[in-house]
């Protein structure tokens, strides 16, 4: 598992997900499709996590996951 520098074991990264969302007749976004869940129930598509990754505890920046030491 990789580790940052102080120890933290957890990173902020990015990631590309597709949603189910509802629109207007003009499609604009109105709301999530299911507006009194988590964001993550109209989620049905997500691409692998990418940097860069920042250390959450301490604030680090890793440009690539491969830059981060193995623990």
């Amino acid at each position: 598992m990789k580790k940052c520098k102080c120890g933290c074991e957890k990173f902020y990264a990015h990631q590309v997900c597709r949603v189910d969302i509802v629109v207007d007749g003009d499609n604009s976004f109105l709301d999530n499709l299911i507006s009194d869940k988590e964001l993550g129930d109209s989620v049905y598509d997500s691409g692998t996590p990418y940097g860069p990754y920042t250390c959450t505890e301490c604030g680090t920046v890793y440009s690539e996951l491969e830059d981060i030491p193995d623990s």
